[in-house]
Order: structure tokens, then sequence, then C-alpha cells
């Protein structure tokens, strides 16, 4: 073998032996295990840096519950409240603004609950054994009632209704929104706290 025919091996060999060199480091940088990024999950992603401590509302008497509303809800006329919730349950107020609320009336032994609020609310449909009118309460034709379950005496039930007034939220409707919710609460009793509204 001549010195010549040796280099161009020895420069092939080096050539060769570079490819693959760059090759390899090429590899190396785009398939190199990378830091993850933090998993966000969507709460996560809309909470703020530093979070206040907001305290959870606290149950108040029925009467207090009531005079918040009053006091605070100035753009809904008119504001309707039920008035044969006892005394001796507990309310919890939130969501209050001057155009909107949401009360939770509990009984003492916590086995009923009476859900009511200025909202434009969107329940699911009834289950298998439920049911729905449309009782047109207070002059609405498209108020709806709801039984979640009829073999149920006490079970969750609903109503929705425009109250023919004026709102301070335009929401293409006529009146203000209400909803009225219990549990426990049997269909007798249901409609005696719905017919105490005022």
């Amino acid at each position: 073998m001549t010195p010549p025919q040796v280099s161009r091996r020895v420069q092939a060999a080096f050539i060769g032996l570079a490819v693959i060199l760059v090759v390899a480091g090429l590899m190396a940088i785009v398939f190199a295990p990378r830091p993850s990024a933090p998993v966000v999950s969507p709460a996560d992603q809309y909470a703020p840096t530093h979070p206040l401590a907001l305290p959870s509302p606290t149950p108040t008497t029925v009467a207090a519950a009531n005079a918040q509303i009053r006091a605070t809800v100035t753009g809904a006329k008119p504001l309707a409240l039920p008035s044969t919730i006892p005394a001796d349950w507990s309310a919890v107020v939130t969501n209050l603004s001057s155009s909107f609320f949401t009360v939770a009336y509990t009984s003492p032994d916590r086995s009923k609950e009476v859900g009511f609020a200025i909202v434009v609310p969107n329940p699911p449909p009834p289950g298998p054994h439920g049911s729905q009118v449309h009782p047109k309460f207070h002059g609405d034709a498209n108020s709806l009632y709801q039984v979640d379950d009829a073999s149920i005496a006490a079970g969750h039930r609903w109503l929705i209704w425009n109250e023919p007034g004026t709102w301070a939220e335009p929401n293409g409707l006529p009146g203000v929104p209400y909803f009225l919710v219990t549990d426990g609460l049997t269909d007798v009793e249901f409609w005696a706290i719905a017919n105490s509204l005022k």
C-alpha cells in the first residue's frame, strides 16, 4: 500500500467518523430529555399567584340575611323573599350585589334546605322518575317547575320564573329571573314557600 492510498483511506475514515459524530450530536440535542413543564389544572391556571384567604360565608339568622339582601339588592324590582321560613333556621348569603343574590336557608337538624336566588339558571333535566310542568307562576307562561324524582316525597325540586318588574341586568327577558329550589320538603311544603314570596 502506497502512502497516498493510506491517506485517502484515513481521510475517508475521518470524514465518515466526523459525519457519524455530527449526526450523533444532533440526535443527542434533538432527543435529549428536557425538564417537563409543570402540569397545570384548569382551576390552577386561573388561580392568583398569591391567593387571598377569603372567609367562607358565615351562617346568620333568617331575619339578618333577609335584611342584608333587601339593603343590597337595589337593581331588582320587585325584590321578593320567602316569608314563611321558620325563624330558628339559619341562612347563608352569597353572590350578593345590586342585581343578584343567593341565599340558602337550612333547618336546625339540617334535614331541610331552601335555596332562593336572582339568577338565570340552567338546571339539568329530570331523571326517569321526574316531572316538569309550566304552572304559569306569577303570570309567567314560561315558568317551569321540576321534581327530580316523583317517587321521593321530599326530594329535590325547583321552580324558575321571571317575576314581572324591572331588573338592572339586561338579559333579553322581561322581569326579574328567580330560582327557588328545595331539598327535604314535600310538594305541599314547597308551594307554601313559593306562595309566601313577597
